[in-house]
């Protein structure tokens, strides 16, 4: 619940990494945050899911958080950065996929790199 909860009724939320600075981070809810720290798999597993089959809005999102989960929140305010729902489901010539696609190939990626511990 507090997964779906976190994407569908919330928006991109985005903040400097530290005053005056130029890079920005993805806000992550705390309630995700701490959802995943106990169960990272169940966590991610679910974001994927919407990525697969949300709405391009909701897509986007879960593909950040799940992005800034793994990465940190400097790597997921890329998705929503670059977001165009007009071609999110259309083929990106220099990905050859499309951008949905593309973000659920770079977190299963990603999350491969996890140390085994994260997989709980």
């Amino acid at each position: 619940m507090v997964v779906r909860r976190c994407v569908y009724d919330e928006t991109p939320k985005k903040a400097a990494v530290a005053p005056g600075d130029f890079q920005e981070r993805l806000i992550i809810p705390e309630a995700l945050s701490d959802l995943f720290r106990l169960h990272p798999s169940a966590v991610l597993d679910l974001l994927l899911r919407i990525i697969d089959g949300g709405n391009p809005d909701d897509s986007v999102l879960a593909a950040g958080y799940a992005i800034s989960l793994l990465d940190g929140p400097v790597a997921g305010v890329v998705c929503v950065d670059v977001f165009d729902k007009g071609t999110y489901d259309k083929v990106e010539k220099a990905w050859k996929t499309t951008p949905r696609k593309h973000w659920i190939r770079a977190i299963e990626h990603a999350r491969e790199r996890e140390p085994k511990r994260r997989r709980s």
